[in-house]
């Protein structure tokens, strides 16, 4: 079975209880239009259909080959396949755990700072998980449409590393389109950084991609360090003014002193103001999570969505067609007229019936198939731009 995003338009003259019958291929289908639902709304909703009926979309998709995820037959590894105009679709194997015979390497990769003082800050775990929110930042980075938020990145940080499957997709995506342009290559630094207890899994899954770069890229310009963040940044400089800083699922615990650590950090790392930050978002409490852009704005940063229909290469893969237009002022805000339209008129399936965002409850998440959960996850994730006010 396969998932399908079909939209319907609520009809002049219809109301919210009313019966919408509709067909996909060639079956007829019945839908209750959601409470609050007005004539003109659009309704995205999620259906199954048999395999051999999308057979011909499914070797669309596979022919444009954009991103795909899949478990390998070890359940340590999640393999990320970039876009195709990567080298031809560059495979990353990212792990979640380390061996117990692996030893990190004694090069600058691996960080000789002091870390007595900082191992007493372990890591919560969720750094050895493939969260959705990289794999769709990393599948954004790897995206043709992408490259002109790129342009003239060449230092490179990433917080929150995890796993490292987004900076490691930004060199893979560097070095791809710069593969005629040495003297450029040679220009590129990334800084991966995390906990101190994460950082050896961080190691552990470049060196495991290094034959993607290997004749491209010294190893002297990837570097992982610990950081805690709120401390100092000062070691983080050796590589010269940071471009770019970017993250993933950044916000999912929501302290405010957490958030203001996260900020010290940004404004740390931005010595020269011109800095891009770029932040895969999940939103899980939206009103706490606010706060974290709030913090931003009155620090004088502005933030703007990255909007996925920019991307007309994308508009039938099923990430990006999952995605919305709400602002972060917006996203699950009960004031926000567009927001409450959008968890309305939007459905997902559970045990293959619709339900619109807004009455999913967690039993129903319980109940989801995985193909439904990923789904449903999806909805959730957006990208989102930041630099300093000029």
């Amino acid at each position: 079975m396969t998932f399908k995003t079909i939209e319907l338009q609520v009809p002049e003259g219809a109301v919210d209880g009313d019966s919408l019958v509709f067909q996909v291929h060639g079956k007829d289908l019945e839908l209750t239009i959601p409470q609050g639902s007005q004539p003109g709304d659009v309704l995205q909703i999620q259906v199954k259909v048999e395999d051999e009926d999308v057979k011909d979309d499914m070797d669309e998709e596979k022919e444009n080959n954009e991103f795909v995820t899949a478990a390998s037959n070890s359940s340590n590894v999640t393999k990320v396949l970039l876009h195709k105009s990567i080298g031809g679709g560059v495979c990353l194997d990212i792990y979640s755990s380390v061996p117990h015979d692996y030893a990190p390497l004694t090069s600058q990769m691996h960080d000789k700072t002091d870390t007595t003082e900082q191992e007493e800050e372990g890591s919560d775990g969720t750094c050895a998980m493939v969260w959705p929110a990289g794999l769709h930042l990393a599948k954004k980075l790897s995206s043709p449409k992408f490259e002109k938020y790129l342009q003239n990145v060449r230092n490179v940080v990433e917080l929150g590393s995890g796993t490292g499957v987004c900076g490691i997709a930004f060199v893979a995506t560097a070095t791809g389109r710069l593969s005629k342009r040495k003297g450029e290559i040679k220009m590129l630094k990334l800084t991966l950084t995390d906990m101190p207890k994460a950082t050896k899994l961080l190691e552990y899954n470049w060196n495991m991609n290094r034959h993607v770069f290997s004749s491209q890229i010294s190893q002297d310009n990837v570097c992982v360090k610990p950081l805690i963040w709120g401390r100092r940044v000062d070691d983080l400089a050796g590589f010269g003014p940071v471009d770019m800083i970017i993250g993933s699922d950044l916000l999912y615990n929501t302290s405010i002193d957490i958030y203001h650590d996260l900020r010290r950090t940004i404004q740390g790392m931005d010595g020269t103001a011109h800095a891009k930050i770029l932040l895969s978002v999940r939103w899980r409490k939206p009103e706490q999570e606010r706060k974290f852009f709030e913090i931003m704005e009155e620090a004088g940063y502005d933030f703007e969505l990255v909007l996925d229909e920019d991307d007309d290469d994308d508009k039938d893969d099923d990430v990006l067609a999952l995605g919305c237009n709400l602002t972060w002022q917006e996203f699950g805000n009960p004031n926000s007229d567009r927001s409450n339209a959008f968890f309305t008129n939007t459905f997902v399936q559970i045990e293959n019936v619709s339900k619109p965002l807004k009455d999913v409850t967690e039993d129903d998440m319980d109940l989801m198939s995985d193909e439904e959960y990923e789904t449903f996850e999806k909805r959730f994730i957006q990208i989102y731009l930041g630099q300093r006010r000029i």
